[in-house]
């Protein structure tokens, strides 16, 4: 781990401490505090700007500050550009079932997007993307279903020509997970998550036979707002008080 991911993780705990309830007691543990905004974070959905939930987070921080007796708080308001999801699904040619899923973070500039028509295409898996699992597997041309903590393995498939990629929800994961799941450069290959017992059942009828499914997606960039959240506490100490500490950590992820 890096200097730069430690500094990230201690500075959101301090953040999550500080967001306690206001309704906390004193006889609650920071282990509690830091859960139940925890919990509220990961309550609202998406929180990248763009999303209801960028907003809801933004009101629940900038309202706890003001409860918690923070100065002069502030909502510093600039616009974005980031990618916003109008709707993924998935759709089972033979059956006509519909599956939904998210589109994951663009490739460069290269977002989830299909043709209006959708990406017609063998559904094969994946596995851990390893080459060994995409042994003679008709990979060039299809879509790939695979299990999500595989790092960036997906990568082999791709280097296969692998038209798209699905992702089966995993039981836990991390943001490192998510962050290999996509490349700085506009690669032309869509990337889903599917919630896992939507994914499994897909796993399982690929057990007993091909399928063949159509991949709609429709991702664009937009402007949006969003907003940086300030608070002041003073100091107490006689000369170090007018010096100034900065805490400062994301809330968008």
């Amino acid at each position: 781990m890096n200097l730069l991911s430690i500094l990230h993780r201690i500075l959101f705990l301090l953040l999550a401490t500080v967001l306690m309830p206001s309704w906390s007691n004193a006889t609650e543990t920071a282990a509690e505090r830091i859960r139940s905004t925890v919990e509220f974070m990961a309550s609202v959905g998406s929180r990248i700007s763009g999303y209801p939930g960028s907003e809801r987070a933004t009101d629940y921080i900038a309202d706890t500050f003001t409860e918690l007796g923070l100065e002069g708080v502030t909502r510093d308001q600039f616009e974005v550009t980031v990618p916003v999801d109008k709707g993924s699904e998935l759709i089972i040619e033979d059956t006509g079932e519909r599956i939904l899923l998210k589109g994951l973070w663009p490739n460069l500039v290269r977002t989830t997007t299909t043709a209006p028509e959708g990406l017609v295409a063998p559904l094969i898996y994946g596995g851990d993307g390893s080459f060994g699992a995409l042994d003679d597997k008709a990979v060039e041309g299809s879509i790939v279903l695979m299990e999500f903590n595989t790092w960036n393995l997906w990568l082999n498939a791709a280097s296969l020509g692998a038209a798209g990629f699905i992702f089966i929800e995993p039981e836990a994961t991390s943001w490192r997970q998510a962050d290999s799941k996509y490349v700085l450069a506009p690669l032309d290959v869509p990337r889903f998550w599917i919630e896992r017992e939507a994914g499994e059942r897909l796993r399982r009828d690929l057990d007993r036979g091909e399928l063949t499914v159509r991949l709609k997606s429709r991702m664009d960039w937009e402007r949006h707002p969003t907003w940086n959240i300030w608070g002041k506490i003073s100091g107490t100490d006689p000369l170090l008080k007018d010096e100034t500490i900065v805490v400062e950590a994301y809330y968008d992820g």
